[in-house]
């Protein structure tokens, strides 16, 4: 899957309820200096600016604005795989997997990464970014970028998204 093919995907889930995510924010939050710059209100209580701001505004437009996604092609057409498994954001792993998925079983599973990467950042004997890397570590462990791009393939918001003119295929 392309970038692009996610962020039309995610574009359409941006304000998704994603409680999982939602409740490691609140527990475990990084720095938010980029929405504080832009003057997007912040309330980590609430768990604002939200994942979905962070995806987009943040990460994707800023890094082909910049022209920061080197993957020797259009930025746009840059694997989604190895952007997910370059992302150094605990918060932002975490709502890319459960915005992805809906089934029961799944949003089980997305609550037991959820409590162990809490655990995880919440062990204050360790230093921060080896908690926040290990975190990253187990998140991509227990849900690959194939378990995410399979729940996107199978959503229902993709009859929506492709129509008779084929203008959104998967490749």
């Amino acid at each position: 899957m392309k970038l692009w093919n996610a962020m039309m995907f995610y574009a359409v889930k941006k304000r998704a309820d994603c409680p999982w995510t939602d409740s490691f924010v609140k527990q475990c939050r990084g720095g938010i200096e980029y929405a504080e710059l832009l003057g997007i209100p912040h309330d980590k209580t609430k768990g604002q600016p939200n994942q979905g701001y962070h995806f987009l505004e943040s990460y994707c437009y800023q890094k082909i604005r910049k022209g920061k996604l080197l993957y020797r092609v259009d930025p746009l057409d840059a694997p989604m795989e190895k952007i997910y498994n370059g992302l150094l954001c605990v918060e932002l792993i975490l709502w890319l997997a459960e915005v992805s998925g809906s089934d029961e079983e799944y949003k089980k599973k997305i609550q037991k990464v959820t409590q162990k990467a809490i655990e995880i950042c919440m062990n204050e004997d360790i230093p921060l970014k080896d908690r926040k890397r290990d975190a990253r570590e187990m998140i991509r462990t227990e849900i690959p970028w194939s378990t995410i791009e399979s729940n996107i393939r199978k959503d229902e918001i993709n009859e929506m998204l492709v129509d008779d003119d084929k203008l959104v295929y998967w490749e």
